[in-house]
C-alpha cells in the first residue's frame, strides 16, 4: 500500500515548506453538473478492501482484493424489476494470508483477470511476500478451479515477476492494457534519491510485460517476455520491461476503455499530489514523469537529485493539488494521498460520460475532469452530488477511498478501505435528455434545454474523436460501443428532435 496512505488515515499530513515553481493551476470549472448521480452502498462486510475489478466476459461476478491476502467475490444478481443487486460471497475465491506480508502498507494490492479469462481461467495478483527469506513484491498467477462459482486453486501458484521490497512505496497495481500486455506499477520503495529515474533500477517505474511467454527460461524469478514496443528495450544499462519512469508511489492506474489513453495517480512526498496522463498514441515513446526532480509542477526543496530530464520525454501532470492550503485551491482540494481512477464510459449517467473520476484517501473527495488531447478542463467536485450533501438523504462521508473500479458495462464503484464498503455510482432523479449536452454559448453540461448549442457541441465532439460522442452501436442501439460512427450522429439527431 501507500506510505502516504498510512500517514493519511492516521490524520497526519507532512509538509516541509515546499517551494513551488510554477505550481499547477486547477482547470477552469465547467457549468455545475445537475444532480444526476449518487453513491449507493451496495456491499458491506469487507476487511480492508483495496481493489475492485470485473471479470472479462463474465457479468455475474466482481472481484475484490483485501489487503491482508484474500480475494472476495461479489455476486451480481438481477432483481425481478430488472435492477441489479450485489451480494458478498462468504467464501473467498482465494486466501493467501499465510504467505502475504500485510503489515504497514504492505499486502495484497492488485489483481487482474487475464483478457481470455473465459477460456484460461487465469488471474494475476500483486502482493508482498518472502522469497528465500527476502521481503519481496511479486506478481503471481493462479488458475480457476473447475466447477460453479469463482474459486482459484492455491496449488496453481506461479510467480511471474518479483523484486526486493522495502517498507513502503510499493505501487502495487496490475492491469492488462488494450494491447493485451500486463502493466505493473512499482513504486520507488522509499529510495527517493537514486532509483526512480534510473533506467537500470526496477523502482519508481511502470512496467509492461507479456506473461504468456518466457524470455528467461533459466531465471526462475523472471517468467515473462518483453513485448515489442517497450521504449527501453535494447538500451544498454536499461531494464527492457520499463514502460515509463520517474514515479514515487503510483496508486491505481487505468486505461480509458474508449480510446486506450492511460491515467495514473502518483502520491506526493512534500507538497503535491498528481494525476498523470499518456495518450494512447504516445504509448511507445520514452516517458519520464520527473520524480524526484519534480513533484507536480514544483521543484522539491532538495533540488536536482538525478540527471535533468530530457524535455522531450518529461511529462508534467494534467492536474496537481496541494497538501496545505494554497492560492487558487479550495479547502476541499487539500489532500494527502491521491487515488487514480477511471474514465466513465457507462451508459447509465450520460452527464458523466468521458469524465475522469479520481479521489483522495484523506479528504474523502471524488473529483473529475475531462482530458481531450492536451487540454484539461471542466474540473468538478462530484462529492456533494454523490453524497446528497445538504439533503435529507445525505450519506456519511467517504471513508478512505482506495479504488475506483469498473464493471464490464463501464459503471463505477467506490471502494472504502476503513468502512469495508463498496458503493456504486448510480443515476439519481430525472436524467437529462440524450441530446442535452451544452448550455448557452456552448458551455459544456446539460442545462435542461435543447438548442443549436447542443448540436454544435456534439458535432465538435464527434469530429474531434471525443468519446463523449459515443452514444450508440449498430442499428442505433442507445448503448456506447467504443466506436464513433454515423449511428451516433443519427441517434443524437433523432433524440434532439424527439425531445423538443
Amino acid at each position: 500500500m501507500l506510505h502516504r496512505f498510512v500517514i493519511g488515515v492516521a490524520g497526519v499530513v507532512l509538509c516541509l515548506g515546499c517551494v513551488r515553481a510554477g505550481a499547477q493551476t486547477p482547470p477552469a470549472p465547467a457549468v455545475p453538473l445537475p444532480d444526476v448521480a449518487k453513491a449507493d452502498i451496495v456491499v458491506t462486510g469487507l476487511s480492508d478492501p483495496v481493489m475492485l475489478t470485473s471479470i472479462p466476459g463474465n457479468d455475474a461476478y466482481l472481484l475484490v482484493a483485501e489487503k491482508r491476502g484474500r480475494i472476495r467475490v461479489i455476486k451480481v444478481i438481477t432483481k425481478p424489476d430488472g435492477s441489479l443487486g450485489y451480494e458478498l460471497d462468504p467464501t473467498p475465491a482465494l486466501d493467501i494470508k499465510a504467505t502475504t506480508i500485510s503489515t504497514n502498507n504492505r499486502g495484497l494490492t492488485g489483481l487482474a483477470p487475464a483478457p481470455d479469462f473465459a477460456t484460461s481461467g487465469l488471474i494475476y495478483l500483486f502482493h508482498n511476500t518472502t522469497i528465500n527469506n527476502v521481503g519481496s513484491t511479486v506478481v503471481a498467477r493462479y488458475t480457476l478451479m473447475p466447477g460453479p462459482g469463482v474459486i482459484f486453486d492455491p496449488a496453481s501458484r506461479a510467480v511471474i515477476w518479483s523484486a526486493p521490497a522495502g517498507l513502503y512505496h510499493h505501487g502495487g497495481t496490475v492491469k492488462f492494457g488494450p494491447d493485451g500486455m500486463l502493466y505493473i506499477s512499482k513504486g520507488d520503495e522509499g529510495d527517493e534519491v537514486f532509483s526512480a529515474r534510473n533506467p537500470g533500477s526496477i523502482y519508481g517505474k511502470m512496467l509492461r510485460i507479456d506473461p504468456t511467454r518466457d524470455s528467461y527460461p533459466n531465471d526462475l524469478t523472471r517468467n515473462f517476455a518483453i513485448p515489442a514496443g517497450n521504449p527501453y528495450a535494447g538500451r544498454p544499462g536499461s531494464l527492457p520491461e520499463i514502460w515509463a519512469l520517474g514515479m514515487r508511489s503510483q496508486w491505481q492506474f487505468s486505461f480509458d476503455r474508449f480510446n486506450g489513453d492511460f491515467y495514473l495517480g502518483d502520491v506526493g512526498e512534500i507538497g503535491w499530489e498528481e494525476i498523470n496522463y499518456v495518450p494512447a498514441a504516445a504509448a511507445g515513446q520514452t516517458k519520464d514523469f520527473g520524480w524526484p526532480n519534480w513533484e507536480g509542477n514544483a521543484l522539491p526543496p532538495w533540488g536536482v537529485l538525478q540527471p535533468v530530464p530530457d524535455p522531450a520525454t518529461l511529462i508534467f501532470p494534467i492536474y496537481a493539488y496541494p497538501h496545505t492550503p494554497s492560492a487558487g485551491y479550495e479547502q476541499w482540494q487539500v489532500g494527502c494521498s491521491v487515488v487514480g481512477g477511471v474514465v466513465y464510459r457507462g451508459s447509465a449517467i450520460r452527464a458523466l460520460s468521458g469524465r475522469y473520476l479520481f479521489a483522495d484517501v484523506c479528504n474523502g473527495q471524488v473529483l473529475s475532469l475531462v482530458q481531450t488531447g492536451s487540454a484539461t478542463r471542466e474540473f468538478q467536485n462530484l462529492t456533494p452530488m454523490l453524497r446528497d450533501i445538504g439533503l435529507p438523504t445525505e450519506r456519511a462521508p467517504f471513508n478512505a477511498i482506495t479504488c475506483l473500479g469498473e464493471d464490464n458495462q463501464g459503471e463505477v464503484f467506490l471502494v472504502e478501505y476503513l468502512g469495508g464498503r463498496i458503493s456504486k455510482i448510480v443515476p439519481q432523479g430525472v436524467q437529462p435528455a440524450l441530446a442535452d449536452v451544452a448550455g448557452s454559448g456552448q458551455t459544456v453540461g446539460p442545462n435542461g434545454q435543447l438548442t443549436a448549442d447542443d448540436i454544435i457541441v456534439y458535432l465538435n465532439w464527434f469530429f474531434a474523436g471525443d468519446g463523449r460522442a459515443d452514444l450508440g452501436g449498430p442499428g442505433q442501439s442507445p448503448r456506447p460501443d467504443r466506436l464513433l460512427t454515423a449511428d451516433d450522429i443519427i441517434l443524437f439527431i433523432n433524440s434532439f428532435f424527439a425531445s423538443r
